[in-house]
């Protein structure tokens, strides 16, 4: 609920949220959102970068993806 929320309070609808590693309690609070998706930095790739409007990283995991791109 506390997710949902907030996603509505910033106004996302169809968004990807990344970061460093999925935990289970997050991955349960995602799963029956319906238009949110959860990727683990480690794992992105275009075709899910552009499957949404918005793509949300965690600080940690936008540093992950940027060592890996560097």
């Amino acid at each position: 609920r506390v997710l949902a929320a907030k996603l509505k309070e910033l106004a996302l609808a169809d968004v990807l949220i990344v970061v460093p590693e999925v935990s289970e309690n997050l991955w349960l609070a995602v799963r029956n959102l319906p238009g949110v998706g959860l990727c683990e930095a480690s794992d992105i790739d275009p075709v899910s970068l552009v499957g949404y409007a918005t793509v949300l990283f965690t600080t940690e995991a936008l540093k992950e993806v940027e060592g890996r791109l560097a």
